[in-house]
């Protein structure tokens, strides 16, 4: 590999088994790559141990601020890879896959040692300053019933807290002005905290401890309409709940457009595959529903946010 530049994924699959062949491989890999193949890594038990060379070379990657900022890796996709190595890249606690975890033959992947979480922690900190610029006013509701610490849909083992929290920090990183607000168990809106400072856990955390009342996306509008909070864009974040009064939210849109502002309208239900009936009405251009967790989420809102579809 040294003298020849051979790439880890033209090597036969026998010689992935040796750790040196990874020692010497990871040093050619991008950060991407590397991020690709921590799982094979750790399938073999070569992150487990602190004194592993191949986490060191791992550790030495994900640290290094310039093949960071030339992988252009958006916050979501490091978020991403923290919750598969937190969960060991588990498949989903199916029915079929619980049957298959109690076959003699069925191997659990070695959890990963600890530094490597935290190595990935901090780099996912330092991909804040990636997100693309993009200011706009957004008021944010999120729903913070016991529910939001639900899996998503499409990454079962990300939490949609944490998914609400990375939202939520890189559309302020990006340059939003939020206001971020939640209905209480009263039915009144209620303004929370959102700080510079914070991170996934420590917004996730305050959101878990928060005692929230069923979602009202009409209410809201209705709060901010009388309130005369001026915004381009209302978000409403949730597990999966999909019991909305879809024509007073379309009514009240209209009211606030009329009277306050322009705003466009997002719903997005994390934990759910699809909306039905949708709640975007589908006449209107300006309302957008958005199912389950992708990497892509945070740039979808930037560019529907700024009319880029």
């Amino acid at each position: 590999i040294d003298k020849h530049s051979f790439d880890v994924e033209s090597l036969p699959t026998h010689l992935l088994n040796h750790a040196k062949v990874w020692e010497h491989a990871i040093s050619r890999l991008p950060v991407r790559g590397v991020l690709s193949h921590l799982r094979t890594m750790a399938k073999r038990g070569f992150l487990t141990n602190e004194s592993s060379p191949v986490l060191g070379k791992v550790l030495q990657s994900i640290r290094d601020p310039l093949a960071l900022a030339a992988s252009k890796l958006q916050p979501a996709d490091i978020l991403s890879v923290i919750a598969q190595v937190e969960s060991c890249w588990e498949h989903p606690p199916t029915t079929a896959h619980r049957a298959k975890t109690q076959s003699p033959n069925y191997v659990k992947i070695p959890s990963p040692h600890h530094s490597l979480i935290t190595g990935l922690q901090k780099m996912l900190v330092s991909s804040l300053s990636h997100v693309p610029k993009v200011p706009c006013s957004v008021v944010i509701c999120v729903d913070c019933r016991p529910t939001i610490t639900k899996g998503c849909w499409g990454l079962w083992s990300l939490k949609a807290v944490k998914a609400m929290s990375l939202t939520i920090l890189a559309l302020m990183k990006g340059g939003a002005d939020i206001t971020l607000t939640t209905l209480g168990e009263d039915k009144l809106m209620k303004q929370l905290p959102l700080n510079t400072t914070d991170t996934v856990e420590t917004l996730g955390s305050r959101l878990e401890k928060v005692k929230g009342g069923v979602m009202d996306p009409a209410l809201l509008m209705r709060w901010a309409r009388e309130g005369t909070k001026r915004a381009d864009l209302v978000i409403c974040m949730t597990d999966s709940h999909a019991e909305v009064d879809r024509e007073d939210l379309w009514t009240e849109l209209e009211l606030y457009r009329s009277t306050v502002c322009p705003v466009k309208h997002i719903y997005m239900a994390l934990s759910s595959k699809s909306l039905f009936p949708t709640v975007a009405n589908k006449t209107d251009p300006h309302m957008l529903d958005i199912c389950g967790w992708g990497q892509d989420s945070t740039r979808i809102i930037q560019a529907f946010a700024k009319d880029c579809f």
